[in-house]
């Protein structure tokens, strides 16, 4: 058979086709067998990965407590521009992390 233009697709539903699928749907999701062979020792895994908005508020979270640390330490440090530099570290590690936390997500 030769590929035709202007064809268009049919659908023409089977309504014992369609029961069919609709009890087949059922019988899986209840736990049942889903009935394919080639299927039977098939085994699923479903990971969940967490959502941006979880990212976000880890990462706002172990800032917070990073620079936190930084402040409470403030009297360790002989001058402010010492604490500045040490301050500047920091954030740029913060902001690895951050970058490689968006590579990997």
């Amino acid at each position: 058979m030769l590929p035709q233009e202007d064809v268009a697709l049919e659908v023409d539903p089977d309504p014992a086709l369609e029961r069919e699928a609709e009890e087949t749907a059922r019988r899986v999701m209840s736990g049942g067998e889903l009935g394919v062979q080639r299927l039977s020792n098939t085994t699923i895994h479903v990971q969940r990965r967490k959502s941006p908005s979880e990212l976000r508020d880890e990462l706002d979270s172990d800032r917070e407590e990073k620079i936190g640390d930084i402040i409470n330490r403030i009297d360790e440090y002989d001058s402010i521009e010492e604490f500045l530099s040490q301050l500047a570290g920091q954030l740029s590690g913060l902001n690895h992390e951050l970058k490689n936390k968006k590579r990997k997500s």
